[in-house]
């Protein structure tokens, strides 16, 4: 049997560069823009359209447009709110199969930790990347995937800059993150 060890490591490898899905956006005046959503603030909309944000006002959008985000932005908040706070490393496994090894001292002194838009790695032992090349990095949420999907724009750390898809299933005392479509990673809430 290979060792959690051996688990991390493959799930390093194997974790996969995505970018975000596109959507269609019409403006008031009819103009039709391909951009992906990145969040909804208020009254401002963040968009990424060739590698740059814009920030707009919702108001610019068509009316089923900002219906659509006034929808995702209630799902976003909602979703954020259960996954709020610290997650510790449990097990290591591979997804469907239901073969899972016992995290190691050092995984298990890793943590995930939701908050608001961001999420960040944290490291009780050492302050090195343990999990995924993720230190610090903001997420959305496609609710439309079962599982449902996050992708997370690492914003700290050697990977700065890139995205990274999960899938993932989560109530208010397990998360479990896949990578890839098999590397699974599982993790319980933590308590302070």
């Amino acid at each position: 049997m290979k060792s959690a060890s051996t688990y991390l490591a493959v799930l390093v490898f194997m974790i996969m560069t995505h970018s975000l899905h596109s959507r269609e956006f019409k403006s008031i005046e009819g103009k039709i823009i391909n951009a992906d959503l990145i969040t909804v603030r208020g009254e401002e909309v963040v968009l990424k359209m060739d590698k740059k944000e814009f920030r707009l006002p919702l108001s610019r959008f068509s009316k089923e447009d900002q219906d659509f985000m006034v929808e995702w932005r209630t799902r976003m908040e909602g979703e954020r709110r259960i996954l709020e706070g610290a997650w510790t490393i449990t097990e290591l496994g591979v997804a469907g199969t239901g073969a899972v090894v016992p995290a190691s001292e050092r995984q298990k002194s890793t943590q995930i930790v939701f908050a608001g838009e961001e999420v960040t790695q944290t490291s009780k032992k050492a302050a090195e990347e343990i999990f995924i090349g993720l230190v610090k990095g903001t997420y959305t949420i496609d609710f439309e995937k079962n599982p449902k999907e996050m992708t997370v724009l690492i914003t700290e750390g050697k990977d700065k800059g890139e995205t990274r898809l999960w899938k993932y299933e989560c109530d208010r005392l397990s998360l479990i993150l896949i990578a890839g479509d098999f590397i699974e990673t599982r993790f319980s809430r933590s308590i302070p």
